[in-house]
């Protein structure tokens, strides 16, 4: 069973009666006779003169985050921040309208085979690499820095070449590569391959090379993220060196080319402290068969003689000699 109680209240002309006329309102309630508690629900209230209600000014806001600042206490609709839309929001790179242009580098993160991935990159001056151990040569007294296109930068700690092997099994370098240790990514500048001759061209989400010969040297697909990336191969230089570990040899140098005759003798009687025994090898010094050359003496007799000038003429193969004669010849 439900009553309805409506209340008219109306108000006297006198105090109040000003521009809004009488003042009149009422109040509609009501009543549930199946609630135990016998509560009055308040259904609707107005009133009519001067002015209307204000909207209850003490709710909690502080919970309420606004979608234009991200900050709590207000909504989007009162928040004085200016108004910064997103147009366009990828994994890595987020594009707003501020009226400037930049080229910025976006690359997909996987696990493993970053190591020997390049980056063809057009807003780049110059090859880059942040692993040290990739160059065969590097020149560490050139510093510098590098920007990007957020305005940050960091610091160059050389210059070298490094060494790749192409699929056929030949070696070639990429020459002139700068070393940024903080570089996760390593990048190959399309302008430099430009410079040194090679043509690159476009078409059908494909980058083509070729050297100033018009040989083929790679077609590299388009990525995903609308990357050219392509898998070198470094290689380390390695020099293959064969020691020969003689005593006899050793001690040979050490005491100017001596015959080994001798070198045995200062062995046998103990004259050189630490010197071990001496074995005669079978090969021989060629520092010994040039330096220790010698000149057959004159013989005391001769079975012919010059008869004329310039018939018998006796040459010496051996200088220029240093210092000079007396006579300056």
């Amino acid at each position: 069973m439900k009553a309805k109680i409506e209340t008219n209240v109306a108000g006297a002309r006198g105090r109040g009666h000003g521009r809004g006329g009488s003042r009149r309102s009422w109040t509609r309630w009501n009543y549930n006779n199946n609630n135990s508690n016998n509560n009055y629900e308040k259904e609707e209230s107005s009133t009519r003169g001067r002015g209307r209600i204000k909207p209850n000014s003490r709710y909690d806001k502080s919970q309420v985050r606004c979608y234009n600042c991200q900050k709590f206490g207000h909504y989007a609709s009162e928040c004085r921040a200016p108004n910064n839309k997103i147009e366009e929001k990828a994994n890595y790179v987020a594009e707003k309208t501020n009226g400037k242009e930049t080229l910025l580098l976006a690359r997909e993160e996987t696990d493993g085979g970053q190591a020997n991935s390049w980056y063809f990159d057009s807003g780049a001056s110059n090859h880059m690499c942040g692993r040290k151990d990739m160059f065969v040569e590097l020149d560490e007294s050139g510093r510098g820095n590098v920007s990007f296109g957020d305005d940050s930068t960091i610091a160059v700690k050389g210059r070298g070449n490094i060494l790749i092997r192409l699929k056929d099994g030949r070696h070639q370098f990429i020459s002139n590569v700068y070393y940024v240790p903080n570089m996760k990514s390593n990048i190959l500048s399309l302008g430099q391959l430009l410079e040194k001759g090679y043509n690159i061209h476009m078409k059908d989400y494909n980058l083509s090379i070729k050297d100033d010969k018009n040989n083929f040297i790679a077609k590299v697909p388009m990525s995903k993220n609308r990357m050219f990336s392509i898998n070198i191969q470094n290689d380390v230089a390695k020099c293959l060196k064969a020691c020969y570990k003689d005593a006899s040899w050793l001690w040979h140098l050490r005491f100017g080319h001596l015959n080994f005759g001798g070198l045995e003798l200062l062995s046998k009687k103990e004259m050189v402290k630490g010197l071990p025994r001496i074995n005669h090898p079978d090969q021989l010094c060629e520092g010994c068969l040039v330096g220790k050359q010698f000149r057959k003496s004159f013989p005391k007799e001769s079975e012919s003689r010059a008869k004329k000038p310039l018939e018998l003429i006796h040459t010496d193969v051996c200088g220029p000699i240093k210092p000079s004669s007396l006579r300056i010849k």
